[in-house]
């Protein structure tokens, strides 16, 4: 489920009807960012007890839960009611190192941007220059490597309005 739907109305029924099946697996990215009531109407979900027969306000219709499973990613549990907690089983990723933020930024992200656009051969290399000094930059920022595509992606936009500009300079 995307960030921007969490509290969508009605998302949850929704989802579980477009499974067209009675034991789906909903994941929820980065519900940690997601309002505070969104949590507390996860309790009710993940407590066995109620989750046989919740009901959509939006869409006034009682689905049963109790075969859903959840996947859950969060950067933070620090907004996570206790009583959640105790009712999910929690697994700590660790963040990427250092070195394998570089060999994802070398071998993956500047490949795939430069791949995909129309700048000269050379951006490559200016974008391999920037992928150190933003992985040291973001590495206690966020465990993965999303801010750092971003941080490219920015890059490689900047480097682009530049030759942009340079040949409108010529013409």
């Amino acid at each position: 489920v995307e960030e921007s739907g969490w509290d969508s109305p009605g998302l949850l029924a929704k989802a579980l009807i477009d499974t067209k099946t009675t034991n789906p697996v909903l994941i929820f990215d980065e519900i940690d960012k997601a309002d505070p009531d969104v949590l507390l109407a996860l309790l009710s979900l993940f407590d066995p007890v109620q989750n046989k027969t919740i009901t959509d306000k939006f869409l006034n219709v009682s689905m049963d839960f109790s075969k859903v499973t959840f996947i859950l990613t969060a950067n933070s549990l620090s907004q996570f009611p206790e009583a959640l907690k105790q009712r999910m089983h929690i697994i700590r990723t660790p963040a990427y190192s250092l070195e394998e933020r570089l060999e994802i930024g070398l071998t993956k992200i500047v490949p795939e941007l430069t791949s995909h656009s129309k700048l000269p051969t050379n951006a490559e290399l200016y974008l391999k220059k920037l992928v150190q000094p933003l992985s040291e930059k973001l590495i206690l920022a966020e465990a993965g490597v999303r801010l750092l595509k971003r941080g490219l992606v920015i890059a490689s936009e900047k480097y682009a309005r530049q030759i942009i500009e340079q040949t409108e300079h010529i013409n």
